[in-house]
């Protein structure tokens, strides 16, 4: 298969023909899907459909079995907020957001500057000097959420971003995310959450049985 950097930036994520096989076994079948710049895509699905497997080939947790082309712009920046936090729990949120800094190459007054920049735009100021295991399981979502937007990434991956927090929280997350798409950065997105689609999902595929069967919009498939 190909790997390779899209310079035009167009499509951050450009996908063909992906599959995956476990002892014999086709999990992901011949998958295809592109992602604009600007654009949030939703990958849907029940469990056991794919998407979970397709998810973690692009974040590079699990090795692919082939593909035609596999085409990521801007190879390497890739932010990814995985559905179990990775973080370490015995580290403040300040001290995680300066050790994610210096792992970018952030220092200095600019490593300052973003560190508190992203306290202040993910509602983490007053959680600043708070060991992360203190926080609720909302606060913590919005740690992860806020490390996998903390570089210039033209494409983040979002696995289940709202899953487990209240409402209030989820709409924060809703307008944190969009104003991400509005900056020109594409988005993947899975969710079992419904608005988390309706609020942030331009086009959506849903997988059954490790193959797409629907591309296109929630409106259209709505209408189907």
């Amino acid at each position: 298969y190909k790997y390779l950097s899209d310079e035009t930036n167009e499509f951050p994520l450009r996908v063909t023909n992906l599959c995956k096989c476990y002892n014999g076994k086709t999990v992901v079948d011949n998958v295809s899907f592109n992602i604009k710049a600007g654009e949030c895509f939703g990958l849907l699905g029940s469990n056991g459909a794919g998407k979970t497997t397709t998810f973690g080939i692009l974040s590079g947790e699990i090795s692919l079995s082939r593909a035609s082309l596999l085409r990521i712009g801007n190879l390497g920046l890739i932010g990814y907020c995985p559905q179990d936090n990775t973080f370490d729990e015995l580290l403040t949120v300040g001290e995680t957001f300066e050790i994610n800094g210096m792992i970018q190459g952030y220092n200095g007054e600019k490593l300052t500057e973003m560190i508190k920049k992203h306290l202040h735009k993910y509602h983490l100021s007053d959680h600043e000097n708070k060991l992360t295991k203190f926080l609720s399981g909302g606060y913590k979502r919005l740690v992860c959420l806020a490390l996998s937007t903390f570089n210039d990434y033209k494409l983040i991956l979002l696995d289940e971003p709202t899953a487990g927090i209240d409402q209030k929280l989820r709409q924060i997350i809703h307008i944190l995310l969009k104003s991400e798409i509005e900056k020109g950065r594409a988005l993947l997105l899975t969710t079992h959450c419904l608005e988390d689609c309706e609020y942030l999902c331009s086009r959506i595929a849903i997988m059954n049985e490790g193959s797409t069967f629907y591309e296109g919009t929630l409106e259209e498939f709505a209408n189907l």
